[in-house]
């Protein structure tokens, strides 16, 4: 099992996975079982990369939209951190956007 599955069953799982610097958040603790635990324990290093290459792709998807819509630097700033407060969704939606603006059917 890849760390992308890993991160797939936890959020599965109703668990929230996200980087704080270099420290792995899992939330809500209550829901975490012991085998739980020593799934994330035993993979921690392959997760935080996942995790770190969800950012940096998060990241230049939001510029990349951003721009697309003559975002501010400010706009960017926002929309980057509303959209890592929710990584997993915002994934979806800024591949989706980035997807269509490939296409050329976004219009500013």
């Amino acid at each position: 099992m890849g760390a992308s599955d890993i991160l797939n069953l936890l959020r599965q799982s109703s668990l929230r996975v996200s980087l704080s610097g270099t420290a792995l958040n899992v939330l809500p603790v209550e829901r975490l079982t012991d085998e739980t635990r020593t799934l994330i324990r035993d993979n921690k290093p392959e997760i935080l990369t996942a995790l770190a290459g969800e950012a940096a792709e998060l990241t230049q998807l939001v510029r990349q939209c951003g721009d697309a819509y003559g975002f501010t630097e400010a706009e960017h700033v926002d929309a980057l951190a509303a959209a890592l407060a929710d990584s997993e969704s915002a994934l979806t939606c800024f591949r989706a956007i980035a997807a269509e603006l490939d296409r050329g059917a976004c219009y500013e």
